[in-house]
């Protein structure tokens, strides 16, 4: 049995598995609903490039938000991807553990889904095609690994 290393940004599913599994006082990021609200109060909050985004438009991310194991398991994008920038969208992303290159995974051709996938317990599948949302392999639909 292999060791996943625990890479921050995680850039891989098994990555990204290993570090739901970590210390929430080693790496730091958005774990749960609870974080989210945090990070929007935060002093510095006008740094999140979130801040930049209407009341309506934080008010639909954050509802869209699922969490499950420790981590991000779902949420719907899209609001974000046409208001921030690559660099602020990034930004984003990597508060909740998630680099680009796992975020580009696609799914559910792409085995273990992210980009484009959306959280669903009635198909073959955990989840199932959808421009503008996100399952992440922390999904409430699929078995922990």
């Amino acid at each position: 049995m292999t060791t996943t290393q625990v890479r921050f940004p995680a850039r891989t599913t098994q990555e990204f598995k290993a570090l739901m599994k970590t210390d929430s006082a080693q790496y730091q990021f958005i774990r749960s609903m609870e974080d989210w609200h945090q990070e929007l109060q935060r002093e510095d909050a006008d740094k999140n490039p979130v801040s930049r985004l209407s009341k309506s438009d934080i008010d639909a991310f954050t509802e869209s938000l699922i969490f499950n194991n420790g981590g991000l398991a779902g949420a719907r994008y899209d609001t974000l991807a046409r208001t921030l920038t690559f660099y602020e969208f990034e930004s984003v992303l990597n508060r909740f553990g998630i680099h680009m290159d796992l975020f580009r995974t696609e799914g559910p051709e792409g085995g273990d889904g992210f980009r484009d996938s959306k959280c669903m317990s009635q198909s073959p599948f955990p989840w199932v095609l959808s421009i503008g949302d996100l399952c992440t392999s922390n999904c409430i639909f699929k078995s922990p690994a």
